[in-house]
């Protein structure tokens, strides 16, 4: 990677002769790209919660011993298993293998939950009842360790003091002062001047999605729905590639069949040993379907394809079309790859649009939505969500909608974990029956309803909100009711579609994108490469909001997403892309226009000294009174959508 780019990234002191020698040294301990390390820096600093940090000699030293420990502790695990007896094969293997589905990798599935089973009423954790094993979250700082057990605490009721979950006091408080717009989609779009005296119904909100659907029971999912599903996502690509195409069915055939002949085969990428959670290009292998292989695997040579073409990228999970043949029944020679076909984009009914326009009194919809962690990991203020709340409230024009998704208390917060909190005195229920909903209720509930009523709020949840009975992904809504929030409240899935007008978005709260972009294997890339934006293609080819299979894992070893395999369908996206998705992420918020969906990333709001929301601004579609009334027209939102990301 060039000097000059690298200083754009880090900072003129990597063009020090010393740091960039330093550089180019890690570059060779770790068999490291510019890039990858450039990604592991920021994720080092994402690790550190300190977005402030300095890049120089001694912050990259640091950052080395860091990386060091990280190997240190994979080899110790790995001796471990070893001892055990369950290390497993990393021989390569040439010969296809007749594998029964995915069920050596779905083993580890069996029971989701990013930490274990969570019932529905959490009593704060006491001091003898400190869960030993819940590790911290894996961006804690590197001062930060296990809190000792004299100083773990119960619940207690406040005494007056301040408390480290009181709320912030607002006349106190620091002025509300937005920081400005940091980044912006379509800054050549000018927003339409909003209508005065606008009515509280502007927007109409339609949910898209079978909220039912979602009130599954967890930890009960079997081995044989599981290889249902995922042997019906590789059965809908065959068909999907075979409309796309106009290809035949006899063009489709199993990849792991000795022959001359091309085929089209259609599969998931897997790992060549299952114990396995990372690859690269030597060590991918093919998994086709029951129907055309029998679920034999096959390994994959990229050979013909590589140094030339576009650039092509690959995770664990992704289901992929190639053309190719087997010729010696060793591996499956790749000489093309078939590009998964796009979803048409939503349209609308020009009636339905006229209908939308005037509810909207000509003028254009605004939409703000900001991602958890809503506080800090060494309190539990949460002064980031006072701040946003008071920013959406001083507005002149206030949002029509605004999306909040969580997690709004992390079961992974160490304050959390250690129950270190204080009940206020206003709060009127006794210590020994104090929960963690209490919590919610008690000090994010009184911020949350302090937003204006006239405004539509819609929360979507995280599998590591503990005020969630629903651990598992795809995950049902929060109680509304039970967590006493009023009416201009909607608590939808995760993920869940749904429409303002006529504008579909779809939105999560699990990190697909850094988890893709932690696992993507880039082939023919370059310096330029940008992954972020490869993975969001990735989230709208593969049509799943979160395609990654098995889920990934963080850097303490544990899956970031338990996943209930069965109900994967209801993460999927039918009939149409969505014209707006919203998918927050650790990584640095961004917002790109990506095969013509909106695709944004919001930031955390909670994140360090540079949290950030988005605002959403669409402004309405004109469309010609001539032609048939039901005519659908294509809601082109990429054409009219400005969005501008905020740091608060």
């Amino acid at each position: 990677m060039d000097v000059k780019l690298l200083s754009s990234k880090l900072g003129p002191a990597i063009e020090d002769s010393l740091v960039l020698s330093e550089w180019n040294s890690m570059l060779k301990i770790f068999a490291l790209s510019s890039e990858d390390l450039l990604y592991k820096w920021e994720s080092y600093v994402v690790y550190l919660d300190n977005n402030d940090l300095e890049f120089n000699i001694d912050t990259l030293k640091s950052f080395q011993q860091h990386l060091q420990n990280e190997l240190e502790e994979k080899s110790r695990k790995q001796q471990q298993q070893q001892q055990n007896g369950h290390t497993p094969s990393s021989a390569s293997r040439p010969t296809p293998s007749r594998l029964n589905g995915t069920s050596d990798i779905l083993t580890s599935m069996l029971t989701p939950g990013s930490g274990g089973s969570i019932s529905r009423k959490r009593k704060a954790v006491l001091p003898m009842q400190t869960p030993s094993r819940i590790k911290q979250r894996s961006n804690a700082p590197l001062s930060s360790s296990p809190i000792p057990s004299d100083q773990l605490s119960s619940p207690m009721r406040g005494t007056g003091g301040m408390s480290m979950l009181q709320t912030p006091d607002r006349s106190l408080s620091q002025p509300i002062i937005s920081r400005g717009i940091v980044e912006t989609l379509n800054g050549n779009i000018t927003k339409l001047p909003f209508p005065e005296g606008s009515s509280e119904n502007r927007v109409k909100l339609a949910v898209n999605v079978n909220l039912k659907k979602f009130n599954y029971r967890t930890m009960y999912q079997k081995l044989g729905d599981a290889s249902e599903i995922l042997d019906l996502q590789i059965e809908d690509a065959v068909s999907w590639v075979k409309q796309a195409y106009d290809y035949d069915d006899k063009l489709f055939g199993n990849p792991a069949y000795i022959s001359q002949d091309d085929i089209i085969a259609v599969g998931r990428i897997v790992p060549d040993s299952p114990g396995e959670d990372k690859i690269n290009i030597k060590s991918m292998m093919l998994e086709s379907s029951r129907r055309l292989s029998s679920g034999m695997r096959i390994q994959l040579n990229f050979d013909a394809i590589e140094g030339q073409g576009a650039v092509q990228s690959f995770f664990p999970g992704q289901i992929v079309a190639f053309s190719g043949s087997n010729a010696n029944g060793r591996y499956f020679a790749v000489k093309k790859i078939l590009d998964l076909p796009l979803l048409p984009g939503t349209a609308t009914a020009k009636s339905e649009l006229f209908d939308h326009v005037q509810r909207q009194d000509n003028g254009p919809i605004q939409v703000f939505a900001a991602s958890g962690p809503f506080t800090g990991r060494n309190n539990l203020d949460f002064e980031p969500l006072v701040r946003f709340i008071d920013y959406v409230n001083e507005q002149t024009h206030k949002p029509d909608t605004v999306i909040l998704s969580g997690p709004f208390l992390d079961i992974n917060h160490p304050l959390v974990q250690s129950g270190s909190f204080t009940i206020p005195e206003s709060y009127d229920k006794s210590p020994d029956t104090f929960t963690l909903d209490d919590i919610f209720k008690a000090y994010i509930k009184p911020i949350l309803t302090s937003i204006d009523p006239s405004i539509q709020v819609i929360i979507i949840p995280s599998v590591k909100d503990v005020i969630s009975n629903h651990t598992a992904f795809p995950q049902r809504p929060l109680d509304r009711k039970a967590l006493e929030l009023p009416k201009n409240f909607k608590c939808l899935s995760n993920p869940a579609t749904f429409q303002l007008n006529e504008v579909v978005f779809t939105a999560s709260t699990t990190d697909s994108i850094a988890d893709i972009v932690s696992n993507l294997v880039v082939i023919n890339g370059d310096d330029n490469t940008n992954k972020i934006t490869m993975a969001m293609e990735h989230v709208i080819r593969q049509r799943r909001v979160y395609p990654i299979f098995p889920a990934a894992k963080g850097r303490d070893g544990q899956i970031t997403t338990g996943l209930d395999v069965p109900y994967l369908g209801l993460a999927s996206i039918y009939e149409g892309n969505p014209d707006i998705i919203i998918t927050p992420s650790m990584l640095k918020h961004t917002a790109q226009i990506v095969n013509n969906v909106v695709a944004i990333n919001p930031g955390q709001l909670a994140k360090g000294s540079t949290g950030t929301f988005a605002s959403i601004t669409v402004n309405p579609l004109s469309t010609s009174d001539d032609g048939d009334e039901d005519e659908a027209v294509t809601n082109r939102v990429w054409e009219r959508a400005r969005v501008d990301i905020i740091n608060i």
